[in-house]
């Protein structure tokens, strides 16, 4: 009872658009994650099939027109198992949708994303949300509620998203934005909201994206050396083409 209210027991409940479970897995939502984002390629490939175009311009639309659809919250996915190689996989699935060998047990993953010329892996995308959102979090005056948290929870002994954000980081060999600020003598003024955002910008371009290309990019080399580029599979037979097209009063 809450003021006289009943309260129902559920087994999750959603929370400005997080799905939260009773143990704080975020499993549930990164489910939800992988159902919207499935949803939201099946229909641009079919939007796109049906106006004929070409798979190159179709995978350059999908960071835009797909990732974007459900990367709110994933942030807080780090700590599912397997979370980035499930991404990973299904990332590797869309590239094999668009380039036609969807049913084909060749072509690894390093080269069919490769040849969508997508920017990163759908699981470092994840990874590059969570350290943007610790970089926000970070970048709020000390004496807001989250930023205490976050810095309490780091020191804490037990897990925390805190502390697998900063294993994020250490893996990517990266200082957080106030290390990285200190170091080059950058005055934060944490009440001047403009401020921070350039200073994120700054951080998430100079820093976060070129450790997470070249995180990809070791990646990439790591599978090539276990992999052969399945080059036949990618040659395709062109049309017939109709004479009539020769003779069309264009």
């Amino acid at each position: 009872m809450y003021f006289a209210i009943p309260v129902p027991i559920v087994s999750s409940y959603t929370y400005m658009g997080i799905l939260l479970d009773p143990d704080f897995t975020f499993q549930p939502h990164l489910e939800k994650t992988l159902a919207k984002w499935s949803q939201a390629f099946d229909k641009l490939v079919g939007a796109c099939l049906s106006q004929g175009l070409p798979f190159l311009f179709t995978a350059t639309i999908v960071p835009e027109r797909v990732e974007s659809v459900a990367l709110y919250g994933l942030a807080f996915c780090i700590g599912v198992p397997s979370a980035e190689s499930t991404l990973n996989r299904m990332q590797a699935n869309w590239a094999r949708t668009l380039q036609g060998i969807k049913e084909s047990p060749h072509g690894f993953w390093p080269f069919l994303i490769a040849e969508c010329r997508w920017r990163f892996r759908l699981g470092t995308r994840m990874l590059s949300e969570a350290v943007m959102l610790e970089t926000r979090i970070l970048l709020l005056p000390p004496g807001m509620s989250a930023h205490r948290a976050l810095l309490t929870a780091r020191l804490s002994e037990f897990s925390s998203w805190a502390k697998l954000v900063a294993g994020v980081r250490h893996k990517l060999g990266l200082p957080d934005v106030l290390d990285w600020a200190k170091e080059r003598n950058i005055v934060l003024d944490p009440t001047c909201r403009r401020h921070c955002k350039n200073i994120a910008r700054r951080y998430r371009s100079k820093v976060l994206y070129p450790a997470l290309s070249n995180y990809d990019q070791n990646a990439y080399l790591k599978a090539e050396q276990t992999s052969q580029w399945p080059y036949p599979d990618f040659q395709r037979q062109h049309d017939t083409f109709s004479d009539s097209l020769l003779f069309a009063d264009w």
